[in-house]
């Protein structure tokens, strides 16, 4: 007895969605993509640090506080006017970047990369902030210069996660968070 062409084609699709299942169980099996969801997940709360704590001192608490950046940085580098790169921006998005990579190193160390030896914390701290303050120049460099160009004040900060983040990771779990054999 032949099957119509329709439950044929019903049953090659239905193929499809258990191959599709079977692929996403593969993958979530693997430790390196289960460590990039974990990173991902701790990106995002550092990110929602990050991008709060920005708001708040460049938005919210905008006049005195940045006024007073601006002069001190204008005093000391004054080649910076022609920049028209507010120095403001860049310094409060210097101190929410390193606010936020305390939360991600200890949620990377603990939960992400399970790297949390106690005899290793220290280099791992150190190379941590390495890893970071190359991040920090990415992404203070790649949001300032957007803001400058007139972007949308969240795309900028967007922008410069997704920069940092494609160098961050790899530094972190095969440097930072590197596991022996």
């Amino acid at each position: 007895m032949g099957r119509s062409k329709l439950m044929r084609r019903f049953d090659g699709r239905m193929g499809n969605a258990v191959s599709f299942q079977a692929t996403i169980k593969r993958i979530s099996e693997r430790r390196s993509a289960r460590q990039f969801v974990k990173f991902v997940i701790v990106g995002l709360s550092s990110t929602i640090i990050d991008f709060g704590l920005h708001w708040v001192l460049f938005v919210v608490i905008d006049g005195s506080l940045n006024d007073a950046i601006r002069n001190s940085v204008y005093s000391v580098v004054p080649v910076l006017r022609a920049a028209k790169i507010d120095p403001a921006f860049v310094v409060i998005k210097g101190i929410t970047f390193i606010t936020a990579t305390l939360n991600g190193f200890h949620w990377n160390r603990h939960w992400s990369f399970k790297a949390a030896d106690k005899d290793l914390a220290h280099r791992q701290l150190v190379r941590f902030y390495t890893v970071y303050a190359i991040g920090l120049l990415i992404n203070t460099t790649v949001a300032g210069l957007l803001d400058a160009r007139g972007a949308v004040y969240l795309l900028a900060l967007a922008i410069a996660t997704l920069v940092t983040t494609a160098w961050t990771f790899p530094m972190t779990k095969f440097w930072t968070f590197r596991h022996r054999k």
